[in-house]
């Protein structure tokens, strides 16, 4: 493989997962230009093909620095927001069907309720959303991609702190004076069972929070548009 496929091939890679845009195929072509001079520079003084082209490209694994405006990216709004309502809704509707046998508990009837609850406020909302959206014209943001990604990765530690400290709480409060007098961990029947499943409901229905934050990182590239 020669130098130039190489490199359009790393440059590929970067972009893997965007949406052609005018605006990301000027970004691709901007970044393969200055690999290409860079590894031309880099053989001129000695190194061979495969060299040159590793010390181009070792320091580029994002193509995030290269947004403008501090890694903001615009974004049709309008788009985006749909497509988190819709998928936002079928979280909800799903955390609702898993949650049904949680009824036949106080604590697990009113978690119901409230996702219930909370679906029907957002069915709500993406009904009069798409009744509105199409007699507006397009809302275009520019988007900080890495506070987003952030935000994104502390959502999803955040929930597994909650998930781990839940889960440790719930099994030292049923298991401690076995673990403590050294007796063997057991259920007394599926009742216990299902009293320890109960304490855990809220966090494991609150995956849904991270789930949409995340989803609404990837689906950015997605409704991407050109700059002006």
């Amino acid at each position: 493989m020669n130098k130039s496929k190489e490199l359009e091939r790393f440059v590929e890679q970067l972009f893997a997962g965007r949406r052609s845009t005018p605006a990301v195929e000027e970004l691709k072509y901007e970044i393969l230009t200055n690999l290409e001079d860079k590894v031309r520079d880099y053989v001129e003084q000695g190194m061979s093909d495969a060299e040159a082209i590793a010390a181009a490209t070792r320091d580029l694994d994002s193509i995030e620095p290269f947004l403008e405006e501090d890694g903001r990216q615009p974004t049709n709004l309008s788009s985006l927001a749909r497509d988190l309502l819709q998928h936002g809704l079928l979280l909800l509707l799903l955390a609702c069907i898993v949650t049904l046998p949680a009824r036949l508990s106080y604590t697990g009837s009113v978690l119901h309720n409230v996702l219930l609850l909370l679906a029907g406020i957002l069915g709500a909302g993406y009904v009069v959303y798409a009744i509105v959206e199409p007699r507006r014209s397009a809302i275009i943001v520019n988007i900080p991609i890495k506070l987003l990604s952030a935000i994104s990765r502390w959502t999803w530690l955040l929930w597994g702190a909650w998930l781990a400290v839940v889960t440790g709480f719930a099994l030292l409060l049923r298991f401690g004076s076995d673990l403590w007098f050294g007796r063997g961990l057991s259920f007394s029947g599926p009742y216990e069972l299902y009293a320890l499943a109960m304490e855990l409901l809220a966090p494991l229905a609150a995956i849904c929070i991270p789930l949409l934050v995340g989803r609404a990182r990837r689906r950015v590239s997605l409704y991407e548009v050109s700059r002006p």
